[in-house]
């Protein structure tokens, strides 16, 4: 799975894979996905969208992040709209 991807570390010529985590309120892990090394961090949210949804029984559930670098680039306004759509707030 790994591939030439966006590296956050500036390094190049190196692959890479990227990994979707989701965590409970105390920060324990609660499943991990791994996902190509060339995925763009958008494209991870709408599968964990479902996941909580289908696995975990979505309900009321609100999504929480900050606008650090990270967070900004995964959460855009369609990723908003996958939120919304599953009834997540």
């Amino acid at each position: 799975m790994a591939a030439f991807g966006y590296n956050r570390d500036g390094k190049h010529g190196k692959k890479q894979i990227v990994i979707g985590l989701l965590c409970d309120e105390d920060g324990e892990p609660l499943s991990v996905e791994v996902f190509l090394g060339n995925t763009q961090d958008t494209r991870t949210v709408a599968a964990q969208v479902r996941k909580v949804a289908a696995r975990f029984g979505g309900g009321a559930v609100a999504f929480v992040g900050d606008r650090g670098r990270l967070f900004a680039a995964m959460i855009k306004s369609a990723q908003i709209e996958d939120l919304g759509r599953e009834g997540f707030h």
